[in-house]
């Protein structure tokens, strides 16, 4: 969490771990996830690991929130689509390890990436089909495209595109008709 919170910057690692140390109570001696997130601050990292979280989970109005903010801050459009594009395809390998019956606690390990990554993952497919996560990437394809191309104001894009992912009704929420 941690290093992707603060990526490669050790000044910021150090600040953050020192944060945490002195926020804990003298009894406790693990600094966990949740004491990083309420004493953390809110770093451009951060910001767009919370935009991919806010996506995956399709809360709409927090995801335009936070993407205010990372254009704000000056993120360029056609990078937060690919971070979210990747994103996607890490759900997308995750849904096709779980149908292969791979078990979620090696899922992590299969994919080559971080525990806590992998355990967002699979807790976000909970609301995905394949089939809803594959058009997904096609839509966020035609979103980049259209960016790149000029088609319009990539902030309207970007609105508009991640609207489009939030609205859908959850797998659980949804009528068998």
């Amino acid at each position: 969490y941690l290093r992707f919170l603060c990526g490669s910057d050790l000044a910021q690692l150090r600040q953050e771990i020192e944060k945490a140390s002195l926020f804990l109570d003298p009894a406790q001696k693990a600094i966990t996830v949740a004491v990083l997130q309420e004493v953390g601050s809110r770093t451009a990292g951060r910001s767009v690991f919370e935009l991919v979280d806010a996506i995956g989970e399709r809360k709409a109005e927090a995801a335009r929130s936070i993407l205010a903010d990372l254009l704000g801050q000056g993120h360029p459009p056609v990078l937060l689509v690919a971070l979210l594009s990747r994103h996607f395809l890490q759900l997308l390998e995750a849904a096709c390890l779980r149908k292969e019956g791979v078990n979620p606690s090696k899922i992590a390990e299969a994919m080559g990436i971080h525990p806590y990554a992998a355990k967002k993952a699979v807790k976000q497919l909970g609301a995905y089909r394949i089939e809803e996560i594959e058009k997904i990437l096609s839509s966020l394809l035609a979103l980049d495209h259209a960016i790149k191309q000029g088609k319009a104001a990539p902030r309207l894009l970007l609105e508009a595109g991640l609207s489009e992912i939030c609205i859908q009704k959850p797998l659980a929420v949804r009528s068998k008709r």
